[in-house]
């Protein structure tokens, strides 16, 4: 794809008066529903990650690091740390399990955004509105930023003569300017030093790795793609080194040498960085995910409970799953092989293993992690029974939803059919997944967060302490100071 005229702008700088101008009041209130709701969800999947391996890993790195005292909370732990440690391993533990939301199918956000907001705000004391303020900013700068470069592939031609073309990948490395802008919201960093701190961060920033899990053949490392929890350690640090006097480019966003062209992406979408400015807030788009696995998957996960409950299968009569979808994506975790794949990271992305989950009612969360359950072979077995194959109807959905232009695209088109043992075919055909924000039908209640809530956390937390909590996240904009909400979230009792 040619590469678009990159020319001198002011994008920085309107993005740093955005920030600085932007109060509680001006946030409508049912963003303010959302943002608690995105709050709620992201500490289910800490509670959740706490007791995964790269939960564990990354909250014993930060206890080696910790002195006596801290200044921020550890999720499902008995220690505090700093606050840039304490937003890194909580941003690991909340993606450990990739049952944190996504925007708009191409990235995790609220991991990393959140936890560098919390741990700030606990470290400073503030108010529960200027933790709603901090989070729903700062997942808006991730939203703005990241729709304003290239998704991975375009659809080429018109239809019936579609085909997919390649462009760099969309990555998560701009999740440092939205930890950044959480960050400074809650220490009240003026417009100069914003800027300043958005150079620091900007060069700071991680490489785009998520193309390299094309090159992984077997069990998936535990650092599957990007690590959730550098984009709060660079953000907060810029934060905070920018309070300190430390500059940085100030037009890191603008020019032919700016951040676009450090991470090798052409800008093509320029206006998504200020279009609706005030008006259009990113996170009322947050899709909730109830299962542990991929987005891609949870639309053909849906559509397996369906069938299987609407026509009261058991797991033992099922012949065949064949699972129709986008071409992007059909195949291209094949190279994943069934009998490597028995540990909890790669079920994330090997999906006939989640399917068989689903297929046998095991409760999404961290059973579905259980080595007990991915050791059990007739979840080996009932995976084997999944037929992957392109759709090439999907790539007519996404023309018209988005045309040739390769930008985010909101339906996963799946269509499952279930043959049985005796013949009879059960097919569901799925766009939207539980928890899209974009259909009726799939939209998350407030009671479908509240019951994740319970299953991601009820390993860690008595029942009595998750109904505080659930009921604290609700009325966060009503707390005076922030710390009286993280100090139910250690407490076990």
């Amino acid at each position: 794809m040619e590469k678009a005229a990159i020319k001198k702008t002011n994008y920085t700088r309107t993005l740093v008066d955005f920030i600085c101008r932007t109060r509680y009041e001006d946030i409508p209130p049912a963003t303010i529903h959302q943002t608690k709701r995105v709050i709620l969800d992201t500490l289910a999947c800490a509670y959740a990650g706490s007791l995964s391996n790269m939960g564990k890993s990354s909250a014993g790195m930060v206890r080696g690091l910790s002195g006596e005292k801290g200044e921020a909370t550890i999720i499902g732990h008995d220690f505090k740390s700093s606050c840039v440690w304490a937003a890194f391993a909580n941003a690991e533990m909340a993606n450990s399990m990739d049952a944190d939301e996504t925007m708009i199918n191409y990235c995790h956000t609220a991991a990393s955004v959140m936890y560098a907001a919390l741990s700030m705000a606990e470290r400073a004391g503030a108010t529960g509105k200027d933790l709603i303020t901090a989070m729903a900013m700062g997942y808006e700068i991730a939203g703005r930023i990241g729709e304003s470069i290239p998704r991975e592939t375009r659809v080429v031609g018109t239809p019936p003569n579609l085909t997919l073309e390649s462009v760099r990948t969309k990555d998560f490395a701009y999740h440092v300017f939205a930890c950044l802008a959480a960050a400074a919201k809650i220490i009240n960093l003026g417009n100069d030093k914003l800027a300043n701190a958005f150079g620091i961060a900007g060069v700071n920033a991680p490489i785009n790795a998520t193309s390299a899990m094309k090159d992984y053949t077997g069990v998936l490392p535990m650092m599957k793609y990007s690590c959730a929890g550098i984009h709060p350690v660079i953000g907060i640090m810029a934060a905070l080194l920018a309070e300190q006097g430390v500059t940085g480019g100030t037009e890191i966003l603008d020019g032919e040498h700016g951040f676009y062209d450090l991470m090798g992406v052409p800008r093509l979408y320029p206006e998504a960085l200020t279009e609706n400015m005030g008006k259009k807030w990113w996170i009322d788009e947050s899709a909730f995910k109830f299962y542990p696995s991929c987005r891609i998957s949870h639309p053909a996960i849906d559509a397996v409970y369906s069938i299987m409950k609407k026509n009261n299968l058991k797991p033992e009569e099922v012949k065949t799953v064949d699972y129709g979808l986008n071409p992007r994506v059909a195949g291209h975790f094949d190279v994943l092989k069934l009998e490597e794949s028995l540990d909890a990271m790669s079920i994330q992305f090997c999906w006939p293993l989640a399917l068989a989950m689903a297929a046998y009612d095991i409760e999404p969360g961290p059973d579905w992690h259980a080595e007990e359950n991915l050791k059990d072979p007739r979840i080996l077995e009932f995976a084997k029974k999944v037929n992957r194959y392109p759709d090439p109807k999907a790539l007519e959905v996404v023309y018209k939803e988005v045309g040739n232009e390769p930008k985010s695209v909101r339906r996963i088109v799946t269509t499952i059919t279930i043959t049985t043992q005796d013949g009879r075919d059960f097919t569901e055909y799925r766009e939207f997944a539980k928890g899209d924000p974009w259909d009726p039908a799939t939209v998350a209640t407030d009671e479908d967060l509240n019951r994740k809530f319970r299953a991601f956390s009820k390993k860690v937390l008595s029942a009595g302490q998750i109904e505080k909590i659930i009921e604290a996240a609700y009325k966060l904009d009503e707390f005076d100071n922030v710390r009286s909400f993280t100090g139910m979230l250690a407490d076990k009792g």
